[in-house]
């Protein structure tokens, strides 16, 4: 990951991510030391059991980002059908469809509405 033509993306997907979005509260590195394990939090969404919580996830991006899509886990206790105890969302349900010209914002977007489902 040390093109730094990946590394653009990556500062820029973050970025996209903070800029007002109604939905992710925050979207940065868990440290400085690796940009490629990320924190994210999202809003419960307006009108379910989840509207009055925060959730965190964890996001790990592949050495072969973007080319190889992130996984994504809840580190927040959350209880739904598609979502495992131990924060493992499954895949089968709505998002494993990655290409190179994905992105995680439109991930988080996929998993907000699946809770709004």
């Amino acid at each position: 990951m040390s093109n730094p033509k990946f590394q653009k993306r990556i500062k820029n997907e973050l970025e996209d991510l903070n800029k007002n979005e109604e939905d992710i509260i925050y979207a940065g590195p868990n440290n400085d030391l690796n940009k490629y394990q990320w924190k994210v939090i999202i809003k419960g969404p307006k009108g379910t059991p989840y509207e009055s919580g925060n959730f965190e996830l964890k996001v790990d991006l592949p050495d072969n980002y973007p080319f190889g899509g992130p996984r994504i886990k809840f580190v927040s206790k959350i209880f739904h059908a598609n979502i495992s105890y131990d924060g493992d969302i499954c895949r089968c349900v709505f998002f494993y469809n990655w290409a190179p010209t994905s992105y995680i914002k439109d991930i988080l977007k996929k998993l907000i509405n699946l809770l709004k489902n």
